[in-house]
């Protein structure tokens, strides 16, 4: 087990969740959430944020924080993501490139709540 944690690798994400959570249960009951992240790159320049890239992610979580996610997080809140991750790129139907990112339960923290 520690030699697991050693060998983890951690990242933490701030962005905007471009859809709500998605919740499903494994056939043994343990519940998986999904939502999409996307993190941009921002300069503020001559009075005002310009965006320069955006890379959406695929965040994964599991068992209870799968729950609590779904049922406190929603499209556009800003969000916090920390825990072990994998991560892979492929090309999307459209040409542009994307990122996957799978992560095991470790923390999701809201960074705005919604009025």
């Amino acid at each position: 087990m520690v030699e697991e944690q050693l060998g983890a690798v951690m990242k933490c994400l701030i962005g905007n969740l471009g859809k709500d959570p998605e919740l499903k249960f494994t056939d043994k009951g343990m519940a998986i959430a999904k939502f999409s992240l996307a993190v941009s790159d921002r300069v503020y320049e001559n009075g005002q944020w310009t965006t320069l890239d955006t890379v959406w992610y695929t965040v994964t979580c599991f068992r209870g924080l799968a729950e609590h996610v779904t049922e406190v997080l929603r499209r556009g809140d800003r969000v916090i993501v920390a825990g072990r991750v994998k991560e892979s790129s492929y090309t999307a139907m459209d040409g542009t490139q994307r990122s996957s990112l799978e992560r095991s339960e470790e923390h999701t923290s809201e960074l705005q709540s919604r009025q």
